[in-house]
């Protein structure tokens, strides 16, 4: 392994996660599910990561990344003895690998990089980030860099098929790792996919691969389904005072990746020859630009030159590209944001600081932003779904969805994070690729209907219970003392009429509210 760091790589990976307190078959309400206390106590007691609270200290490093954040921001970003909504977990040790397998078309090759450490972020909202972080130090080639992303973050195969031996064979040889295998510590991981082979559930198609499982308890040998586990990941594991992992990306995980290459960066700051053409910079139809961006290993999966240029024009960050024009003696820089992807391209030595500091707590937020709405859309799908269900009583947890989407808007959902001027333009690119504006719009208009509808429903009980008052205090003015007094009802009826008043408003109670008395709280 050589003293030159080529690139840096973190794959992120961004989950749901539930803690059933009873029979998961039962109703159990939002916030007994999101609790943080009873993820600490079981991922503590099964994960060889461990809690670790910021603290700046002397630092320099530290304090810079502190403070280039709004005070109200890190709150949502560091864990301190102060927060009650965010737990951080890290796993650090020296020497660690990461090993990718991938089959080349002619053989199987190896890329063997250095896994720094494994980091884990998990918020109140139900969701949760898991990043590992490694450092590439054998593989200076652009061609390399392009393999290590894509077959570093897949988790599992995009598609199966039945030609071949395998049917994983098609997969591997075109998107998924051969084998991807490791160590750090006293963790360790190896996974060949094959659990693939076997008859999938409709409910199971996502099967973890052991560097993200055993995070959570398992061991090298264990599997997905034995019996016992703390952490489950399908619907038939789920089981009383267990916690459930649910995926909410695809087969590829996140990345975020800084490339060290002064002569590409600079090379891709040319401008056009021709004074006639739209394009000004090589970097708008350049293929590998286009291929680092967006992940794909090899060429660019886009076969028209205008629709390439407009798409990376979207996802381009060109404050830094034409430097070396204006400085001989400094590089230029050039980052790119998608939904599923941070990089740089650069040369300067404070780049890499800052991709492992400030930008990956910027990602790390994105990240938990995008995964809380999807968890608050999953979480509404599941009551529209009960609506119909008279013997299910769900007031309790639109009020608590209601709730914990109040707090996502003040805690979590963020317009700006920073005062730097450069920190407030790449937040904005990773709020527009990841179309959040939007999407928490909809939710919010998702989230008032459904409150409304819950409103509507108070009111209708209530105007039930009017009803059933009504005519109590007519019958009750009807049967006062002065009726009594006039001998409309004789002495010896009066007990028994009394009793039938009693019996009939018990009746009429039980009809208008039987439903209410049925359903499972």
């Amino acid at each position: 392994m050589g003293n030159n760091r080529y690139s840096i790589h973190t794959f992120m990976f961004p989950f749901q996660w539930d803690y059933l307190s009873k029979d998961p078959k039962r109703n159990i309400a939002y916030n007994d599910r999101t609790r943080l206390s009873d993820f600490d106590r079981l991922f503590s007691a099964n994960s060889c990561l461990k809690r670790k609270l910021f603290q700046v200290d002397d630092s320099a490093s530290k304090y810079s990344e502190y403070t280039y954040f709004y005070p109200f921001v890190r709150k949502a970003l560091y864990h301190t003895n102060d927060d009650d909504f965010m737990r951080y977990y890290e796993l650090e040790e020296e020497n660690g690998i990461y090993n990718i397998d991938y089959n080349s078309g002619e053989s199987i090759r190896t890329f063997s990089l250095k896994l720094d450490s494994i980091c884990l972020h998990v918020f109140d909202t139900g969701v949760g980030v898991l990043s590992f972080n490694i450092s590439n130090y054998n593989y200076p080639d652009k061609e390399d860099i392009l393999i290590i992303n894509d077959y570093g973050r897949r988790i599992y195969p995009q598609y199966l098929s039945n030609e071949g031996s395998k049917k994983n064979q098609g997969v591997k040889g075109s998107f998924l790792a051969d084998k991807i295998y490791g160590h750090l510590g006293d963790f360790s991981f190896e996974d060949n996919f094959e659990q693939y082979e076997d008859p999938i559930e409709n409910n199971a198609c996502f099967l973890p691969p052991q560097h993200i499982r055993n995070i959570f308890g398992y061991s090298i040998n264990e599997k997905i389904g034995d019996y016992g586990k703390d952490f489950v990941f399908r619907d038939e594991e789920e089981r009383k005072k267990a916690i459930r992992i649910r995926q909410i990306t695809d087969d590829r995980m996140f990345f975020l990746c800084y490339y060290n290459n002064s002569n590409i960066v600079n090379s891709l700051a040319k401008k056009s020859k021709d004074a006639a053409s739209e394009i000004c910079y090589d970097f708008e139809l350049d293929p590998f630009w286009y291929s680092f961006v967006h992940g794909d290993k090899g060429a660019p999966t886009v076969k028209e030159d205008r629709f390439q240029q407009n798409q990376i024009l979207k996802c381009t960050y060109t404050r830094w590209l034409d430097y070396k024009s204006k400085d001989p003696d400094c590089d230029g820089t050039l980052f790119g944001i998608t939904k599923d992807s941070f990089v740089c391209l650069g040369a300067w030595s404070e780049l890499e600081k800052h991709m492992v500091t400030m930008y990956y707590q910027m990602a790390v937020l994105c990240l938990i932003q995008r995964a809380s709405v999807l968890r608050f859309s999953y979480e509404i799908t599941q009551i529209t779904h009960s609506i119909f269900n008279k013997k299910v009583d769900l007031s309790k947890q639109i009020k608590e969805i209601y709730e914990n989407y109040i707090i996502f808007l003040n805690r979590i959902y963020f317009r700006e994070v920073t005062s730097q001027i450069q920190g407030i333009e790449l937040y904005t690119m990773f709020q527009e690729a990841m179309n959040l504006e939007k999407e928490v719009k909809d939710l919010d208009n998702e989230i008032q209907e459904l409150f409304e509808y819950q409103n509507m429903q108070e009111q209708r009980r209530l105007n039930k219970i009017a009803s059933l008052f009504l005519p109590i205090t007519l019958i009750t003015s009807f049967l006062g003392m002065n009726t009594f007094d006039d001998g409309l009802i004789p002495e010896p009826l009066r007990i028994p009429v009394n009793i039938a008043v009693i019996l009939m408003m018990i009746y009429v109670f039980y009809m208008f509210f039987k439903d209410s008395f049925k359903r499972k709280k």
